[in-house]
């Protein structure tokens, strides 16, 4: 029976020029099985299997076993058993550097040189499904599961020199891979950008950069990736102009600008209702101040000649001064009378009452008499009435600034 665990051996140590004869006395002296030697040489020389014994080179045992027996035979089987059994295999230059697979028994070693200086690996154990190793000349003990690969850095310079693997233990003997690498202990980390937006082609793309600088890409993150494209939709907002809409049953209160924003592409299925800062609700049409007369509640009574005065003289009948002022400032704004304001005392009063004359009378001259903050929510309206988004570029203060240049956007 052919074993193929010695096909290597014996081919390489034909290739080296040693006689069958030696081979395959080593070989039995080892345990092997005599046919299993005798058949695996014939394999290898290419010799039939069928060939008559006296062609086998095993069947030449007249001429060499009396050899054998003599002192000077027994010399010459243990030194060649000492040169093939008990020394060191050496791997080659080439062998080093294009990678080679080889066993190695326990307590054996391999040499191999590495930048002018030797080295070599030994099996210091085995066990079932790793082996333990000691790599010299600096002395390194490593152990290595079938299958697992390590590199190691026998020179110290940050570069690792070699690569080791096991591929696989038979009958308790390692099967190795040694490889002569220059890679770099630089460990990579990588920082990506998010992914760019999905392509017509269904392709995402990224940048990613190595922080470390290592100069390799063994374990960059994927820069592509596959995606499903939709087309962009682009928003086109239309809306209604900025109207006033009150929150109360007074004509002095103040109202809340509103509008309503459609998107004509259809990109969004809402519709927007916008709100915006405080507005000035116009006077309501006047009622019949003689309807006042008859209400019993002073307050309602008030609110009534308030609410339907289109003269000062009714805001005369008025019993609270409260209320009395805002009647005056309802009729200066029907009339479009700024004198009718000096005869408020409330200097805010006064100024809502300026106010409110200089939009309906379209003055922002007027607007400049009022010393509060009044004066630029004064310029804010008649930008609104005007449609004049140039006249928010004069109002001083930035927050109601920004109000008014939202009210165009």
């Amino acid at each position: 029976m052919i074993d193929k665990n010695l096909v290597s051996y014996v081919s390489q140590n034909l290739n080296k020029g040693f006689s069958i004869q030696s081979i395959q006395s080593i070989l039995i002296n080892q345990g092997y099985p005599p046919q299993n030697v005798y058949d695996t040489i014939n394999y290898v020389t290419k010799v039939s299997p069928n060939t008559s014994q006296e062609s086998l080179p095993q069947k030449s045992s007249k001429k060499i076993w009396p050899f054998i027996g003599t002192p000077i035979g027994i010399i010459v089987i243990g030194l060649i058993i000492f040169l093939f059994i008990g020394s060191s295999k050496t791997i080659s230059d080439d062998e080093f550097s294009q990678g080679t697979n080889f066993e190695l028994k326990e307590n054996k070693e391999v040499k191999f040189v590495l930048d002018d200086e030797q080295h070599t690996i030994k099996v210091n154990s085995v066990s079932s499904d790793s082996v333990n190793l000691i790599i010299q000349s600096d002395s390194v003990q490593v152990d290595i599961k079938i299958g697992e690969e390590k590199r190691f850095d026998l020179g110290g310079d940050g570069f690792y020199d070699i690569q080791i693997k096991l591929n696989n233990i038979k009958k308790g003997v390692p099967e190795l891979y040694i490889k002569k690498i220059h890679e770099s202990i630089c460990t990579e980390n990588w920082d990506c950008e998010d992914w760019s937006s999905c392509s017509e082609q269904g392709s995402q793309t990224r940048t990613c950069i190595d922080l470390n600088s290592c100069g390799t890409t063994k374990n960059k993150p994927s820069i592509t990736q596959s995606c499903t494209y939709t087309e962009s939709c682009f928003e086109n907002w239309s809306c209604t102009n900025w109207t006033c809409v009150g929150t109360g049953p007074s004509n002095q209160e103040l109202g809340i600008l509103t509008r309503t924003c459609v998107d004509l592409n259809n990109c969004s299925q809402i519709i927007k209702n916008e709100t915006s800062f405080s507005c000035y609700l116009p006077p309501v049409s006047p009622e019949n101040p003689s309807e006042c007369v008859n209400i019993e509640d002073s307050d309602e009574k008030d609110e009534c000649y308030r609410d339907s005065a289109e003269d000062v003289s009714i805001c005369e009948n008025i019993i609270d001064l409260r209320i009395r002022e805002q009647c005056y400032s309802n009729v200066a704004e029907i009339k479009g009378d700024l004198s009718i304001c000096e005869k408020i005392s409330d200097s805010d009063n006064k100024d809502i009452c300026y106010a409110n004359v200089a939009v309906v009378q379209d003055d922002l001259a007027i607007c400049d008499m009022i010393l509060s903050d009044e004066r630029w929510y004064c310029y804010y309206f008649i930008a609104l009435n005007r449609e004049d988004v140039s006249i928010c570029e004069t109002i001083e203060d930035q927050n109601i600034k920004n109000i008014c240049h939202n009210a165009f956007n």
